[in-house]
C-alpha cells in the first residue's frame, strides 16, 4: 500500500541585517486562502480512505528551531499533525519554542 505524505507548508521569514537579528516590533494580520485540488478523481491511485488536511499552524523563528529537516526526522509534533491532523504536540513544540525566545 502507497503511503502518501502532502504537506503545506506556509514559510515567512526574517531577514538579518549584519549581526543584529531583525525582530518584530509589532503583530501583523495575514489573510491565507487555500484551495485545493486534491481529490480521488485527481489523485485516484492509492487516494486515501479518510482523506484530511491538517489545520493551518504558522509562525516565524530563527535558525535555532528546527521542526523537521531534509533528510531528517520530523518532530513527533509534526509527525502526529502530517498522519492524524493532531496540533496538540505540535502546538506544545511551538510554545516551548516561544518560551526560549527563538
Amino acid at each position: 500500500m502507497r503511503q502518501f505524505l502532502f504537506a503545506l507548508t506556509l514559510v515567512m521569514c526574517v531577514a538579518a541585517v549584519g549581526s543584529d537579528r531583525a525582530r518584530a516590533q509589532s503583530s501583523a494580520d495575514y489573510t491565507v486562502t487555500f484551495t485545493s485540488t486534491w481529490s480521488a478523481a485527481t489523485h485516484p491511485a492509492g487516494f486515501p480512505t479518510a482523506p484530511h488536511f491538517s489545520g493551518l499552524i504558522g509562525g516565524t523563528h530563527d535558525e535555532q528551531v528546527a521542526f523537521w529537516a531534509t533528510g531528517g526526522t520530523a518532530s513527533l509534533g509534526i509527525k502526529q499533525m502530517a498522519e492524524l491532523g493532531a496540533k496538540a504536540a505540535l502546538q506544545s513544540e511551538l510554545q516551548t519554542a516561544i518560551d526560549a525566545g527563538h
